[in-house]
């Protein structure tokens, strides 16, 4: 996200865990502001600086038991804190990276749900950004996420992969479209007025999980990995279908232009150049 923001336009201030890694933005560091959480208040942050949007991209997923309350903090709680904080301090712009996927059994897709409610409580005070992803991937992303975890034992030639059955459906986005949409939306942002604007992005093409993996597997080379679908149980409540709604995005004049194997192509392109430097 940071490359979508003009240094010569923003001033950035990073609010971060101190043991947060910028390896990924490591060219990018000079051109922004960290400020660690344990060191200063957002209280203090507020009050001392001059912020006229926050940007909030932080998240938890856990599904494991026990660490719903390390998904409530990052999810609801902080932003709700910079949310009240910055009402109080004349914010004029919040906007909040959501998900499109609304599973009823998630703690983490509940805290989303609920800091959206949130959102559209405060909207009247401020412009309100709702920005809602499909399941985007890209290279050098985090080996926790399911793209990029398949991938990562794809490239490396594990035995097996175990999946769930694979007949649900997503729409994967390549992350530089997502980019593209967020640097449409802010340049917009001056002009949408203060209320409640919920913006999803996605392809607009569903495919199966089973399809979507296979594909990655053949692009990678790999011909040896076997892929146990049906060795997971499906989740309670899945989302098969999910709807991704583009109309307000289509409004503003964009539309993902990254077909899905132009995506994988470059992701598994990067990902390998990356394995041998």
């Amino acid at each position: 996200m940071i490359r979508v923001f003009d240094p010569d336009k923003y001033r950035l201030l990073i609010l971060r865990r101190s043991t947060t890694k910028l390896d990924r933005i490591a060219d990018l560091v000079d051109q922004v502001e960290f400020v660690d959480r344990e060191s200063r208040t957002i209280d203090d942050l507020f009050a001392e600086e001059r912020i006229d949007t926050v940007l909030h991209c932080a998240t938890t997923y856990s599904t494991t038991p026990g660490e719903t309350g390390a998904v409530i903090a990052s999810n609801l709680s902080l932003p709700l804190q910079l949310l009240e904080t910055g009402c109080r301090h004349h914010l004029t712009t919040f906007i909040n990276i959501d998900t499109v996927i609304d599973n009823c059994h998630s703690s983490y897709s509940l805290s989303k749900r609920q800091f959206r409610e949130w959102l559209q409580f405060y909207a009247p005070q401020l412009t309100a950004i709702n920005f809602s992803l499909a399941n985007f991937y890209g290279p050098h992303d985090d080996p926790d996420k399911f793209v990029a975890g398949i991938l990562q034992a794809l490239l490396t030639g594990a035995d097996h992969i175990d999946l769930t059955s694979g007949e649900q459906k997503r729409d994967f986005i390549f992350i530089d479209d997502v980019l593209t949409a967020f640097g449409t939306v802010l340049n917009k942002s001056a002009d949408l007025g203060s209320e409640y604007h919920p913006f999803e992005v996605g392809t607009g093409d569903l495919i199966s999980i089973r399809d979507f993996v296979e594909r990655l597997k053949q692009a990678s080379g790999n011909t040896s990995t076997e892929l146990r679908f049906g060795a997971v149980a499906q989740r309670t409540c899945e989302v098969m279908e999910p709807a991704v709604d583009l109309h307000a995005m289509e409004r503003l004049g964009w539309k993902a232009r990254c077909s899905l194997a132009e995506g994988i192509t470059k992701t598994i392109a990067e990902e390998k150049k990356a394995r041998h430097q």
